[in-house]
């Protein structure tokens, strides 16, 4: 709101260099040959820092904005120069066209779920067991544990170093 507030009074001086200016070219009597040169050509001087901290500070706003826009968005306004918007004109129908082009893009392009899928799976087998020990699943699988791989979790008792500490029982003398 700052940077917008700065901008706007800019605009403001940007307005009445330029109707010195208009009013020194277009009406020469007014003021002496010797003077007017300089006289305009200072105000031109400063006419010129305005702009360009006029630009500076759309550059900066543009800047603060981008991170928030869609990606699509954002690649469409980024390189666009700033006028009399902050994103240029018709950015509306900018990312309009955008948009389209990528929806016809998409027409062009192979889609995934249409291409036949292989099948990695082998087919289930039943063995002397009814089956169930000897079943293959997906590749390269034996009729081993299939939870093998799986991370494994401290228990309680057993050996190692997860077991159980029991405290020992003191027997004293009685007396």
């Amino acid at each position: 709101q700052n940077k917008r507030a700065v901008q706007e009074r800019l605009s403001h001086g940007l307005c009445a260099l330029g109707k010195a200016i208009n009013t020194c070219l277009n009406n020469p009597q007014l003021i002496d040959d010797s003077i007017r040169e300089d006289f305009i050509s200072y105000m031109w001087d400063s006419s010129r820092i305005f702009a360009s901290t006029f630009h500076r500070l759309s550059i900066g706003r543009r800047t603060a904005i981008l991170p928030f826009l869609d990606k699509k968005v954002k690649q469409v306004t980024q390189d666009v120069p700033p006028t009399e918007h902050l994103f240029g004109d018709n950015v509306y129908e900018k990312i309009k066209t955008a948009q389209t082009m990528e929806t016809s893009a998409k027409i062009f392009k192979p889609s995934t779920s249409q291409q036949p899928s292989q099948n990695n799976y082998r087919k289930v087998s039943s063995g002397q067991n009814g089956g169930a020990a000897s079943r293959n699943y997906g590749q390269g699988t034996s009729a081993k544990n299939l939870n093998g791989s799986r991370p494994s979790y401290p228990r309680r008792g057993g050996k190692g170093q997860y077991a159980a500490r029991r405290p020992q029982q003191q027997y004293h003398k009685q007396t």
